[in-house]
């Protein structure tokens, strides 16, 4: 009897064997320059939440910021990564070709980031994944957008934890964005979180 396939295995099977055959590669981001990190922003207060720490730089090669606030009550942390995206190396120069290839790097490295969320807190349980997207320089990018629920101490007891993570391309660079707050009040944290990434400014690419 045969076995029938799913119209995404089958996209994702040809996808594979496409970037096979022209020496598709992952690499480190070699279009990426440290220095362009100093261009990057990151006020003291963006909408309702506040800077609390700040690491990295051009030295570093990447930049982590990190946010809180109170929202009805409870804390919400918020941390933004900028760092060099996976690259393709030897690949054909056909527009097409490559544009297919960099969506799918980005869908692996996606999957990578869920992975460590999944390997760094035992009790994470996926609730949604989907696409999302952010208005940045006049112009809507598209991003790719996980929730998880936790169960596990929360600056003492032990919560319910609503922890999203956002990730989106910007030339060479990912965005990634992670939030964690109690599941208790993720009807206002969520969208607290939506315009705190609308709100934080991306720098012109150079």
């Amino acid at each position: 009897m045969p076995v029938r396939r799913s119209n995404a295995v089958v996209f994702v099977a040809l996808v594979t064997l496409a970037l096979l055959s022209v020496g598709c590669t992952r690499g480190g981001g070699a279009n990426a320059k440290p220095a362009d990190l100093a261009n990057w922003e990151f006020p003291q207060t963006v909408e309702v939440f506040r800077r609390s720490a700040l690491d990295g730089g051009p030295s570093a090669g990447e930049v982590i910021a990190e946010y809180e606030a109170v929202i009805a009550e409870a804390p919400v942390f918020v941390s933004v990564f900028v760092y060099p995206a996976p690259e393709l190396l030897h690949v054909a120069s056909d527009q097409e070709t490559r544009a297919t290839a960099d969506d799918v790097l980005s869908l692996q490295h996606f999957a990578d980031n869920k992975l460590a969320v999944e390997q760094s807190h035992a009790s994470a349980r996926l609730l949604s994944e989907g696409t999302t997207s952010t208005v940045q320089r006049g112009a809507v990018h598209p991003g790719r957008l996980a929730t998880y629920r936790l169960t596990e101490p929360f600056l003492g007891p032990v919560t319910e934890l609503d922890s999203t993570l956002h990730q989106f391309r910007d030339g060479p660079w990912v965005v990634k964005v992670r939030a964690t707050y109690p599941a208790s009040i993720a009807a206002e944290a969520g969208p607290a979180v939506t315009r705190f990434i609308d709100a934080l400014a991306w720098p012109a690419l150079q």
